[in-house]
């Protein structure tokens, strides 16, 4: 299962490049587009009609898509300003992946690199409210159906910044609690043991209430998607509190993880992949590294 969910987002549809960078969409992600646009055509059609419904599930798709690509950007262009290039951009079924080439070096690199993905979002959800609050309710369908995508748009951007910004790893949230520790108690492991332990607490959280939604109530669908996000969320950081423990090859591509510039490589390593697609190398816990200061 973790070898799976370590290869989201990096196979399927390549959409060109923006800005630059690498855009594609995990084969993941077209089952879920085509069940968010059933479920939502079936829920509207009998106050919009069929076209009304087929149009607003559309668009919401289509600006969800969007929306999450956008987050992605605001993590890739401010990346872009310290000097980091992202490799690509990829949505697969739980969210979207920037995959950098390298990795913060600073803590305050890392928190705007972090900062900047639930600030696009949020900034998102303020535009939809105003477009949803200018369009009158007595209109005509075309703008009826503009204002209702509007409005859940706005939510969904709303709800997608406050999660991120919820303290563990991997969550945003959790990158700026490592970065402001990191530069507190002058220690990237320090910080990322915190920050990951609270990660997997989270994690654990979201799987029982996952777990719960979907035995408890009718919205099984949900449910199972809420517990599949918090056990990714929760691999992650135990992923990612093992490689502060264990020494793992510091500023390796393709994530947010920075570690000490000192740090080498042992002689007894094993290679494991993260929840995020990044290889990692690593050696007995046991045996401790120093902070590089």
């Amino acid at each position: 299962m973790s070898t799976l969910l370590g290869q989201l987002g990096t196979r399927g549809l390549r959409l060109g490049r923006i800005a630059g960078i690498p855009v594609a969409l995990d084969w993941s992600w077209f089952p879920i587009a085509f069940l968010l646009v059933l479920g939502i055509s079936s829920s509207l059609a009998d106050d919009l009609g069929t076209a009304g419904a087929i149009g607003t599930a559309v668009l919401l798709a289509t600006g969800f898509f969007g929306s999450i690509l956008a987050h992605e950007f605001g993590h890739a262009l401010v990346a872009r300003r310290f000097g980091i290039r992202t490799e690509s951009i990829a949505l697969h079924v739980f969210g979207g992946v920037a995959r950098l080439t390298s990795e913060p070096r600073r803590p305050a690199h890392e928190f705007w690199v972090a900062a900047a993905g639930p600030a696009v979002s949020l900034g998102l959800a303020l535009a939809f409210f105003l477009v949803a609050a200018v369009i009158p309710v007595e209109t005509t369908l075309t703008f009826l159906v503009v204002r209702m995508a509007a409005a859940q748009l706005a939510w969904a951007n709303l709800i997608l910044g406050v999660f991120n910004l919820v303290p563990g790893f991997p969550l945003d949230g959790g990158r700026i609690l490592r970065a402001v520790l990191w530069h507190r108690r002058k220690s990237w492991r320090e910080g990322t043991r915190i920050a990951a332990r609270a990660g997997a607490v989270i994690g654990a959280i979201m799987i029982g209430l996952g777990v719960a939604l979907a035995f408890l109530t009718n919205d099984a669908f949900r449910g199972l998607m809420l517990a599949g996000i918090g056990f990714m969320v929760r691999q992650a950081a135990r992923a990612e509190e093992l490689r502060a423990h264990s020494g793992a090859a510091p500023f390796a591509p393709g994530g947010f993880g920075p570690g000490p510039s000192s740090a080498r490589i042992p002689d007894s390593v094993r290679v494991v992949r993260l929840p995020d697609g990044q290889i990692v190398v690593i050696r007995d816990p046991a045996s401790r590294p120093t902070d590089g200061r």
